[in-house]
């Protein structure tokens, strides 16, 4: 092999214009890759420089593929790139979707539980810290202006509310979309009652709805429930106190704060209840449109639910003036009574029964003692019951209307000394 000058080049013995040089690095190439290459790539440029041996040419054509792959892998990149934005995006609009309520634009509960179960367990961790503040503002008698105007107008009603209330304590508090007509408000400090008697009045004074319009205040403090249960239990639990407090607020009228030092009787909340239903739901009652629900649920309701402890205790008051004023005897009186409480005990028995028959879940013994309770109660506690019954019926009549607090008590038996820890637990 030599040296030709003429051609700057090597050339092997006896083979004119065969380029072993050349060929020799696209071996390397072929067998090793451009890496080897890349190695002895100085070597091969302080030869040329010191012997003027032109570079072998699979240096071009190795940085040519090089270049293509490299456009290629930032193709590939860019590409995935995009589909990671996409998917990112994607992701988003599906967190948007389960989380944020679609009329207001606000995170919905399921968010707001999240919520409360991390300041939980912050406030658990630091007991020294300030309690925070689960506030419901709702409207009150939404109903109305969706049976006076539409449901549209109700529905713009709630987001012009969450509008307003984002307005006004957007910046000191979470804001989020509660079950119903209510917007929740995360406080991480508490709140002078001054403060939220003047959101009120703002929500009075407010010219931004179809009409003016009033709301309910319920306030729950991290205080107000028992922070050794689970972190989940206690978040549910403080969103539950609130719905509560909102209906009190509901049955003493509304435009008014319900708080823990919140007075309130406690008395016949079904029936109340199931009058509110009735009364907000009439136009369904045997209507053939609404099919079984209103030929025959509603009916029922009405007819035995609602009005049948007035004509049970009337029955009972004629009786009662017959036998006073001679008009019936002792016996019949004695049948009637019989076959009353012979009635009752029979419905109550084939209650139980059908339950039974279709999910079969409680042992002998719980099932002997609903039988031996089903006997027992038409032995005067359902026509106590009763009373009680007509009572909360005149009751949900009137304007001011109370539900009582409803505190959730749990099943724990309180504990008279701490509970001893097993060995080796922190």
């Amino acid at each position: 092999m030599r040296y030709d000058a003429t051609a700057g080049d090597l050339v092997a013995n006896g083979r004119e214009g065969f380029r072993i040089w050349h060929r020799l690095f696209e071996l390397v190439y072929a067998r090793r890759g451009a890496e080897w290459l890349a190695v002895v790539e100085p070597v091969v440029d302080k030869l040329e420089e010191m012997y003027q041996v032109k570079k072998p040419s699979i240096y071009q054509s190795s940085l040519v593929d090089t270049s293509k792959q490299l456009t290629i892998l930032d193709q590939e990149r860019e590409r995935l790139e995009m589909a990671v934005k996409q998917l990112e995006t994607e992701k988003q609009a599906t967190f948007d979707r389960l989380m944020k309520d679609p009329l207001t634009g606000l995170y919905n509960e399921l968010y707001l539980l999240g919520m409360l179960e991390a300041r939980i367990e912050t406030r658990k961790q630091h007991p020294a810290n300030e309690p925070f503040l689960l506030v419901y503002v709702a409207v009150d008698r939404l109903f109305r202006i969706n049976r006076k105007y539409s449901y549209e107008i109700g529905d713009e009603t709630i987001r012009l509310f969450a509008d307003l209330l984002t307005t006004v304590h957007g910046n000191d508090a979470r804001v989020f979309k509660a079950s119903g007509a209510a917007i929740a408000l995360l406080f991480e400090q508490p709140v002078a009652k001054e403060r939220f008697e003047r959101l009120l009045a703002t929500i009075r004074e407010s010219t931004n709805f179809v009409e003016p319009i009033t709301a309910s205040l319920a306030v729950v403090s991290s205080e107000d429930v028992n922070l050794e249960q689970d972190v989940k239990d206690i978040a549910q639990q403080m969103i539950v106190l609130a719905e509560n407090r909102i209906q009190v607020a509901y049955q003493k009228g509304g435009n008014r704060i319900v708080d823990k030092d919140t007075p309130a009787e406690t008395h016949s909340r079904g029936k109340i209840l199931l009058i509110d239903i009735l009364s907000n739901h009439r136009q369904m009652i045997f209507n053939a449109k609404y099919k079984q629900v209103g030929m025959i649920a509603m009916p029922y309701f009405f007819l035995f639910e609602m009005l049948g402890p007035l004509l049970e205790l009337q029955g009972y008051a004629a009786i009662i003036l017959g036998l006073v004023f001679g008009l019936l005897s002792a016996e019949i009186v004695l049948m009637l009574l019989i076959v009353n409480v012979f009635v009752g005990m029979v419905l109550s028995l084939f209650a139980l029964l059908v339950e039974e028959h279709d999910i079969p879940y409680l042992p002998k013994r719980d099932t002997f003692s609903l039988i031996w309770t089903a006997i027992l109660e038409s032995l005067g506690w359902r026509q106590l019951i009763g009373v009680y019954r007509a009572i909360s019926f005149f009751s949900a009549l009137k304007e001011n209307q109370e539900w009582g607090s409803m505190t959730r008590v749990g099943f724990q038996a309180k504990q008279t000394q701490p509970a001893q820890k097993p060995p080796g637990t922190r």
